[in-house]
Protein backbone atom coordinates (compact mmCIF):
# COMPACT_ATOMS: atom_id res chain seq x y z
CA UNK A 1 0.00 0.00 0.00
CA UNK A 2 1.31 3.61 -0.99
CA UNK A 3 2.56 6.00 1.97
CA UNK A 4 -0.44 8.47 2.48
CA UNK A 5 1.13 10.69 4.55
CA UNK A 6 4.32 11.58 2.71
CA UNK A 7 5.36 15.12 1.02
CA UNK A 8 3.46 14.81 -1.96
CA UNK A 9 0.37 15.61 -0.48
CA UNK A 10 1.64 18.56 0.95
CA UNK A 11 -0.21 20.61 -1.10
CA UNK A 12 -3.52 23.08 0.79
CA UNK A 13 -5.96 20.59 0.59
CA UNK A 14 -8.88 23.54 0.53
CA UNK A 15 -7.73 23.88 -3.27
CA UNK A 16 -9.90 21.71 -4.59
CA UNK A 17 -12.72 20.08 -5.15
CA UNK A 18 -13.12 16.02 -6.36
CA UNK A 19 -16.14 14.28 -8.37
CA UNK A 20 -15.74 10.58 -8.63
CA UNK A 21 -18.06 9.08 -10.97
CA UNK A 22 -18.97 5.31 -10.27
CA UNK A 23 -22.91 5.55 -11.74
CA UNK A 24 -22.28 3.28 -14.45
CA UNK A 25 -23.69 -0.44 -14.51
CA UNK A 26 -20.00 -2.31 -15.13
CA UNK A 27 -22.29 -4.49 -17.39
CA UNK A 28 -18.88 -5.16 -19.23
CA UNK A 29 -17.16 -6.02 -16.27
CA UNK A 30 -19.84 -8.38 -14.58
CA UNK A 31 -19.35 -6.71 -11.20
CA UNK A 32 -19.39 -3.92 -9.99
CA UNK A 33 -16.06 -1.68 -10.58
CA UNK A 34 -15.49 -0.08 -7.31
CA UNK A 35 -15.47 -2.92 -5.63
CA UNK A 36 -12.55 -4.89 -7.75
CA UNK A 37 -9.69 -5.98 -5.70
CA UNK A 38 -6.36 -4.35 -6.09
CA UNK A 39 -4.37 -5.67 -3.55
CA UNK A 40 -5.67 -4.75 -0.18
CA UNK A 41 -8.16 -2.56 -1.36
CA UNK A 42 -10.86 -1.99 -3.68
CA UNK A 43 -10.70 0.40 -6.77
CA UNK A 44 -12.97 2.69 -4.92
CA UNK A 45 -10.93 2.98 -1.81
CA UNK A 46 -7.72 3.12 -3.48
CA UNK A 47 -8.95 6.13 -5.13
CA UNK A 48 -10.54 7.66 -2.13
CA UNK A 49 -7.21 7.43 -0.37
CA UNK A 50 -5.16 9.64 -2.96
CA UNK A 51 -8.91 11.90 -3.42
CA UNK A 52 -9.74 12.79 0.36
CA UNK A 53 -6.47 14.63 1.41
CA UNK A 54 -6.37 16.53 -1.59
CA UNK A 55 -9.57 17.43 -1.63
CA UNK A 56 -12.13 19.99 0.39
CA UNK A 57 -14.71 17.78 -0.78
CA UNK A 58 -15.34 14.83 -3.04
CA UNK A 59 -18.96 13.95 -4.62
CA UNK A 60 -18.95 10.42 -5.21
CA UNK A 61 -21.91 9.98 -7.87
CA UNK A 62 -24.00 6.77 -7.78
CA UNK A 63 -26.40 5.62 -9.65
CA UNK A 64 -30.05 3.96 -7.79
CA UNK A 65 -28.90 0.78 -8.13
CA UNK A 66 -25.54 0.66 -6.28
CA UNK A 67 -25.98 3.40 -4.31
CA UNK A 68 -26.85 1.42 -0.91
CA UNK A 69 -24.24 -1.34 -1.75
CA UNK A 70 -21.02 1.78 -2.39
CA UNK A 71 -22.12 3.36 0.62
CA UNK A 72 -22.25 0.49 3.11
CA UNK A 73 -18.84 -0.50 1.31
CA UNK A 74 -17.40 3.07 2.27
CA UNK A 75 -18.89 2.92 5.64
CA UNK A 76 -17.05 -0.50 6.94
CA UNK A 77 -13.96 0.71 5.10
CA UNK A 78 -10.99 2.34 7.37
CA UNK A 79 -11.30 5.87 5.31
CA UNK A 80 -12.07 9.16 6.77
CA UNK A 81 -15.28 10.43 4.98
CA UNK A 82 -15.69 13.30 6.74
CA UNK A 83 -15.66 15.65 3.75
CA UNK A 84 -17.14 12.46 0.89
CA UNK A 85 -20.80 13.38 -0.35
CA UNK A 86 -23.14 11.22 -2.09
CA UNK A 87 -24.97 12.43 -5.26
CA UNK A 88 -27.62 10.10 -6.69
CA UNK A 89 -28.02 10.07 -10.68
CA UNK A 90 -31.37 9.12 -10.93
CA UNK A 91 -30.59 9.55 -14.85
CA UNK A 92 -27.30 7.38 -14.98
CA UNK A 93 -28.97 5.73 -17.87
CA UNK A 94 -28.75 8.95 -20.30
CA UNK A 95 -25.16 8.49 -20.22
CA UNK A 96 -21.61 9.97 -18.13
CA UNK A 97 -22.22 13.19 -19.25
CA UNK A 98 -25.68 12.92 -17.21
CA UNK A 99 -22.93 11.91 -13.85
CA UNK A 100 -20.38 14.75 -14.87
CA UNK A 101 -23.48 16.85 -14.74
CA UNK A 102 -24.73 15.39 -11.48
CA UNK A 103 -20.86 15.00 -10.03
CA UNK A 104 -20.60 19.02 -10.80
CA UNK A 105 -23.56 20.51 -9.61
CA UNK A 106 -22.49 19.00 -5.88
CA UNK A 107 -19.15 20.38 -6.68
CA UNK A 108 -17.76 23.25 -4.65
CA UNK A 109 -17.93 26.06 -7.09
CA UNK A 110 -15.48 28.23 -6.22
CA UNK A 111 -12.73 25.58 -6.22
CA UNK A 112 -10.70 23.87 -9.05
CA UNK A 113 -12.39 20.31 -9.58
CA UNK A 114 -10.85 17.23 -10.23
CA UNK A 115 -12.85 14.95 -12.13
CA UNK A 116 -12.26 11.08 -11.48
CA UNK A 117 -13.34 7.91 -13.31
CA UNK A 118 -13.84 4.92 -10.94
CA UNK A 119 -11.71 2.99 -13.88
CA UNK A 120 -8.55 4.51 -12.86
CA UNK A 121 -7.40 3.67 -9.84
CA UNK A 122 -3.49 2.83 -10.98
CA UNK A 123 -3.29 7.17 -11.46
CA UNK A 124 -0.03 7.21 -8.99
CA UNK A 125 0.06 10.05 -6.17
CA UNK A 126 2.50 12.53 -7.89
CA UNK A 127 0.25 12.83 -10.87
CA UNK A 128 -2.36 14.43 -8.45
CA UNK A 129 0.31 16.88 -7.18
CA UNK A 130 1.35 17.35 -10.68
CA UNK A 131 -2.42 18.44 -11.37
CA UNK A 132 -2.39 20.75 -8.85
CA UNK A 133 0.91 22.35 -9.50
CA UNK A 134 -0.15 23.22 -12.94
CA UNK A 135 -3.21 24.37 -11.98
CA UNK A 136 -4.55 27.90 -13.61
CA UNK A 137 -7.55 30.31 -13.74
CA UNK A 138 -8.39 29.30 -16.70
CA UNK A 139 -9.61 26.08 -16.24
CA UNK A 140 -12.65 24.72 -13.66
CA UNK A 141 -12.34 21.81 -14.29
CA UNK A 142 -9.24 19.05 -14.59
CA UNK A 143 -8.77 15.21 -14.85
CA UNK A 144 -5.91 13.38 -14.42
CA UNK A 145 -4.74 11.61 -17.89
CA UNK A 146 -1.90 9.89 -19.84
CA UNK A 147 1.86 11.62 -19.24
CA UNK A 148 3.20 11.81 -22.49
CA UNK A 149 6.47 13.58 -23.49
CA UNK A 150 6.46 15.00 -19.45
CA UNK A 151 3.21 16.79 -19.74
CA UNK A 152 -0.55 15.21 -18.75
Amino acid sequence: MDSYDSHIYENDKTLISSVLLCAGRSSRMGQEKAFLKIGRETAITRILNHLCPISESVTVVVSPHNFEAVKHHLFNSYLDLLNVIFAVNEKYDKGMFSSIKKGLDHAIKEKPTLLHFIDQPFIREEVYDDLIEILDVEHDVFQPSVKIDGKY
